[in-house]
């Protein structure tokens, strides 16, 4: 009866004692990013969650979300893609969940600009291009999210661009086209972009093509009744000819075209020349592929005297000397059919230091006189030496 007694207590004493729940919220500490910081394209988020019977589960709630993301496995992050969101200020709530339910929340407000997540520009480092194709190099993009470069151009600095090519590997930094013109002023970009689609462009680069360099002709010189002309060699890679003009004018005023010379090395053209004629000026024109051309210096032809006159009547006049005078002048001594006394008469003639007329004069008589020398005396006069027909003692004196 005892033992029975005893029993029962034991078993009320149990029955009696209240059972214990757990209402205990998680401990959750937000580790990182900081509350207020800025961030950009994807941000990881994370946390430390602590509970004596165990954690369930963690929440993020994104404003504007109708569901949480949940991570169930320690350690508690969550990739955030800000590239979803607009520009400003975001408050997020992060929520921790034990196993028997219970929940503890924070709350992180963080300011998205996605204007830092931009890829740093790359410039264009040169463009150069032969009679066939154009070569543009740039640099090489730093980000480790490179996505491709497209590379574009327009005739505005700040007009309508046109894509002229994408390149998909960061490490290609070139791009040849052959569908250009560089006589037209353009203007030439480089655009990098990452794979969240964010993108920046270069400054411009500019391109027009340079004049041809122009060369120098120099004197040209008369060699039996050719004028030879010669000239310095251009060198530019895009050369096409050498054009040569002449005039009348010594500014080339209604110049014609002489001869086009289409090898680079051949700085050389000669040419008959009427010794007669006034005298002509000639110059160079260096063209190149574009039909940019550059003009040279401009030189008279060089002839084997100053000048040219003709002296004389409607018969026989001849010269066989001339001598400069003291004044800077000419005098010339010869014979003449058309002036005079009769048959052939000594002639002098004086010109000034331009071949023009000063005065003239005949000496000879009814038969053949001549005038083969003449020289100026110290006291301004002149002696003549010849033969005469008309005095004297016999045929020739």
């Amino acid at each position: 009866m005892k033992r029975r007694i005893l029993l029962f207590s034991i078993l009320l004493l149990f029955s009696c004692e209240e059972e214990k729940v757990d209402t205990l919220p998680p401990e959750m500490v937000i580790s990182s990013p900081a509350n207020g910081e800025t961030v950009y394209e994807i941000v990881t988020i994370s946390c430390t969650i602590t509970d004596d019977e165990g954690v369930s589960h963690a929440e993020l709630w994104v404003p504007g979300d109708t569901t949480a993301v949940i991570d169930k496995s320690d350690p508690y992050s969550f990739e955030l893609n800000t590239n979803e969101l607009e520009n400003g200020s975001y408050t997020l709530k992060l929520k921790a969940v034990d196993i028997n339910d219970n929940a503890d929340s924070s709350s992180l407000t963080l300011i998205v600009d996605n204007t830092l997540a931009l890829p740093a520009p790359v410039d264009i480092r040169s463009i150069s291009y032969t009679l066939s194709s154009m070569t543009i190099l740039f640099y090489r993009s730093i980000d480790d999210d490179f996505a491709h470069y497209e590379l574009f151009s327009s005739s505005s600095d700040s007009g309508q661009k046109t894509l002229l090519g994408q390149i998909n590997s960061i490490d290609d930094t070139s791009l040849t086209i052959t569908s250009f013109d560089p006589t037209v002023p353009t203007w030439y970009w480089l655009k990098v972009a990452d794979i969240h689609d964010y993108f920046v462009f270069s400054d411009a680069y500019y391109v027009l093509d340079d004049e041809p360099t122009a060369v120098t002709i120099y004197q040209p010189g008369y060699r039996n009744g050719y004028l030879d002309l010669s000239w310095s060699m251009n060198s530019d890679d895009d050369f096409s000819a050498y054009i040569i003009y002449t005039s009348g004018s010594d500014e080339m005023t209604g110049k014609s075209e002489v001869a086009r010379i289409s090898s680079q090395d051949n700085t050389s053209h000669s040419m008959i020349v009427d010794i007669t004629a006034p005298v002509r000026y000639y110059q160079v024109v260096v063209e190149d592929h574009w039909e940019y051309q550059t003009e040279s210096n401009i030189e008279p032809g060089k002839m084997p005297f100053s000048f040219m006159k003709v002296w004389g009547g409607s018969e026989s006049d001849r010269a066989y000397s001339v001598r400069q005078t003291l004044d800077g002048g000419y005098i010339i001594a010869g014979s003449t059919s058309s002036y005079g006394a009769g048959g052939t008469d000594v002639l002098l003639y004086k010109a000034d230091s331009q071949g023009n007329y000063a005065w003239s004069r005949t000496f000879g008589g009814p038969l053949n006189d001549k005038g083969s020398d003449v020289f100026q005396t110290s006291d301004g006069g002149y002696t003549v030496t010849g033969y005469t027909s008309s005095f004297g003692s016999g045929d020739l004196d």
